[in-house]
């Protein structure tokens, strides 16, 4: 496994292509950019914890996703609200 140490990147080219132009990432030891090849504007800068808090959001929404959704069961009537229905039979008839 490569050590991310001193202030000198990792950088690596991606399959995936923006457009015509390959995204390219460079891993910092306590960073990852994200630009475009050819570009040296940065696309997007994330900290290592906020991408692991991403990637737990993900699973948990993944996992949220895949459970059935859970059915309330149905409200039981007050005894006050079946008085009250069973005077209003009364009444009505």
């Amino acid at each position: 496994m490569t050590k991310l140490r001193g202030n000198k990147p990792l950088v690596r080219e991606t399959d995936v292509f923006e457009r015509t132009d390959p995204i390219i990432v460079e891993l910092y030891p306590k960073h990852l950019l994200v630009r475009l090849k050819g570009k040296r504007g940065e696309l997007a800068t994330i900290d290592y914890a906020h991408l692991l808090d991403i990637a737990r959001d993900l699973q948990n929404l993944r996992r949220r996703l895949r459970k059935p959704p859970r059915v309330k069961p149905r409200a039981r009537r007050s005894k006050v609200a079946k008085d009250v229905a069973e005077l209003q039979r009364i009444f009505d008839a």
